[in-house]
């Protein structure tokens, strides 16, 4: 971890250097044109494109941007406060303003009550209608008919399985309490 944090360390100072170097655009005998961080050799002719920045230089520039973000900052608060504002006063109407009752006064209520009961007088009432579902959706499902038995164990026509505890009692399927009883088996 180490190694590679060095190693980080020196390429990074081997950039820094040159990544603010000035720049010198040279035309060469040939009429190609170069860029270089030195000075135009004495056979090409050309000059300076880009000087490094002073000291005063990258500390206005750093200045103006300070500036610009404080300006932001300034109006986005300003912003903010203003809907502050805003969001408060609406909320102290709505705490200030009467507050309408519903349907008026006792009276009011009572009436309008009344007229409905006495409107409702000389209606007759609805007709009860038939139901859409006949008595055979509720009819019981067939009880299980024991085929036969084997030992301690009897099986029915649904393939489910009796065990024997005595008594003419059975334990069902899913563990309830049978009794056998004409050969239909009844399960609680």
């Amino acid at each position: 971890m180490r190694h590679l944090a060095c190693c980080l360390a020196v390429s990074v100072l081997g950039i820094w250097p040159t990544a603010y170097a000035q720049v010198f655009k040279c035309k060469g005998p040939g009429g190609q044109f170069t860029y270089s961080d030195r000075p135009c050799e004495a056979r090409s002719t050309g000059g300076m494109m880009l000087r490094e920045r002073t000291y005063e230089e990258k500390m206005q520039e750093r200045q103006q941007a300070y500036d610009a973000e404080l300006r932001k900052q300034e109006r986005r608060m300003a912003e903010q406060q203003q809907a502050w504002e805003v969001q408060q006063q609406a909320l102290q109407r709505q705490a200030t303003a009467p507050v309408p009752s519903a349907g008026g006064g006792y009276a009011e209520r009572l009436a309008n009550r009344n007229a409905g009961v006495q409107s409702n007088l000389g209606r007759k009432a609805p007709k009860a209608r038939k139901p859409q579902f006949s008595d055979e959706d509720f009819s019981p499902p067939p009880a299980n008919r024991i085929t036969h038995c084997n030992g301690g164990y009897c099986y029915d026509n649904q393939g489910g399985s009796y065990h024997s505890i005595g008594n003419g009692y059975m334990a069902g399927p899913g563990g309830a309490r049978c009794t056998q009883s004409g050969g239909q088996m009844d399960c609680r």
